[in-house]
């Protein structure tokens, strides 16, 4: 036996999918926003990450190579090393100090970080980390 379909069904049918599409134009704008602002902290963290990793290495072939010039093929082996930074945002500074009989090197390494997203922190931060490397090893 055929069900009968009344055309208040219909009617009501109709207004539900008003209401959806309402909740999913006012729902959409604070979806995106949370989307955004966790690929930016993603994306802060990782080049956090790598700058430490960066800073660490650098250090430590520092000293395995027993120099007090860090800088000397510091473009090439940032670019093999790192991909996705952009070895134009990344300062190194050098400084050499004496305590005792023991040489330092003090390495800086800061790192321009640009958000995509605007009003973000105004768009830039510097991430920094320093290393103090003995000179002629351990």
């Amino acid at each position: 036996m055929p069900v009968a379909i009344s055309t208040s069904n219909f009617a009501n049918l109709r207004r539900q999918r008003g209401a959806t599409a309402v909740e999913m134009a006012v729902l959409i704008g604070p979806l995106f926003i949370v989307i955004f602002v966790i690929v930016e902290a993603s994306r802060f963290f990782y080049t956090d990450h790598q700058v430490i990793l960066l800073a660490d290495e650098l250090a430590r072939q520092t000293v395995i190579q027993k120099s007090n010039s860090p800088l000397s093929a510091w473009n090439q082996y940032v670019a093999s090393r790192t991909p996705l930074l952009d070895a134009d945002r990344l300062t190194l500074n050098q400084s050499l100090s004496s305590a005792g009989d023991t040489d330092y090197l003090k390495l800086s390494l800061a790192y321009e970080f640009e958000y995509l997203i605007p009003l973000v922190n105004s768009g830039t931060q510097t991430i920094v980390y320093n290393r103090i490397v003995p000179l002629g090893g351990f």
